[in-house]
């Protein structure tokens, strides 16, 4: 897969390893797609999806919300019995840069005490490497 996000891009694997390197910078990240369009001729399909992404991050010192809003125009092919995405093309649309509102310990929030980490921190992964270990 190629992806082309801009000045960033290429092959799929070397932009995931980028973008992984500045996890430490993003404590919580979000992503969500949506009016998914698939136009498909036999073994080929083009799909535009819409995406918004939402990353709390420190910024200077400070806690900031990063929300971005686009599309991507995928293009997939059938490989065997198998869909998988060969090109991936990302259009942003709109973004918005804010210092951060967000209470963890506060409030109604205070309430919720199960958040989201990175791994092997997340609950799930812990829930995962103890189900493994048991049915071993």
């Amino acid at each position: 897969c190629v992806v082309d996000y801009g000045k960033l891009g290429g092959a799929a694997w070397e932009f995931f390893t980028t973008v992984l390197s500045t996890r430490s910078e993003t404590d919580v990240t979000h992503h969500q797609i949506t009016n998914v369009l698939i136009e498909l001729n036999r073994n080929k399909a083009q799909v535009e999806s819409y995406v918004t992404a939402h990353h709390f991050v420190k910024e200077e010192g400070k806690d900031m919300d990063m929300t971005a809003g686009g599309r991507y125009l995928d293009t997939f092919e059938q490989r065997n019995t198998e869909w998988r995405i060969v090109k991936r093309l990302f259009i942003m649309d709109w973004n918005q840069n804010v210092e951060s509102t967000a209470r963890w310990d506060t409030g109604l929030h205070a309430q919720f005490t199960h958040h989201g980490a990175h791994f092997p921190e997340d609950i799930l992964y812990k829930q995962f490497t103890k189900k493994k270990l048991d049915s071993n």
